[in-house]
């Protein structure tokens, strides 16, 4: 995820590919779901794609938001549709597509409220993963992005995959299709997944893949 990571400092565009046990973890979830799922999927945040690839048997065209125009390549080899632009900025989301995603933590507010406002519209489903403690923090979240499920991962997460972790507990917000919305937030545990050393080998080449510092060159002096 895009957050803080003992012992490092903030990368540029705050970009870290989804670790291969978090997506299995919730490519579980979704199997085991009682509604259909299908349609399109879109990542407004797509970074290398780890997300998309993860629910490319649940449903199509797979569609893909990059504020990064070097990670196209990238993501051309797993999405069906690339835009490379600003998600936040655009006037109207691909319809009816359900959304998954990962945002970079200090653009998380108007990603979720833009997630949310999509969702229930189109009634589509909707999955963010964050730090748990973000909906305790600020002005109401708890209340103004109130998930239908919380799926926590009881697990320190390591987005870089070479040992160093998070220090707070992450959980996928769910945000449900219209027709299956529970009365309250509904809380459940997922289960760590095993995962091959060569999932964790592709996850560090995608952490190191694609040069970041390109973006800020105009800042230079």
């Amino acid at each position: 995820m895009r957050g803080d990571v003992r012992g490092m400092s903030r990368r540029p565009l705050d970009f870290y590919p989804t670790p291969p046990d978090v997506v299995k973890a919730v490519e579980r979830w979704l199997d085991g779901r009682l509604f259909p799922i299908g349609g399109p999927w879109l990542d407004p945040a797509a970074g290398a794609g780890a997300l998309l690839a993860g629910v490319r048997r649940f449903g199509s065209p797979l569609v893909a938001y990059e504020l990064d125009e070097m990670r196209r390549e990238v993501l051309e080899g797993c999405a069906d549709e690339v835009t490379v632009g600003d998600a936040l900025e655009m006037e109207g989301w691909h319809p009816r597509a359900n959304v998954i995603a990962n945002p970079p933590y200090n653009l998380l507010e108007p990603f979720v409220e833009r997630i949310v406002k999509h969702c229930r519209r189109d009634d589509a489903l909707g999955l963010v993963l964050t730090r748990l403690q973000w909906l305790d923090d600020g002005d109401d979240r708890h209340v103004r992005f109130r998930p239908d499920a919380v799926l926590r991962m009881p697990w320190r997460v390591s987005f870089t995959g070479d040992g160093r972790t998070e220090a707070t507990t992450h959980a996928w917000l769910v945000y449900l299709p219209n027709r299956a919305i529970p009365r309250g937030t509904v809380t459940e545990w997922l289960r760590r997944p095993v995962v091959s050393s060569d999932a964790w080998e592709h996850h560090r080449n995608l952490a190191g893949s694609v040069p970041q510092l390109h973006m800020f060159e105009e800042l230079e002096t």
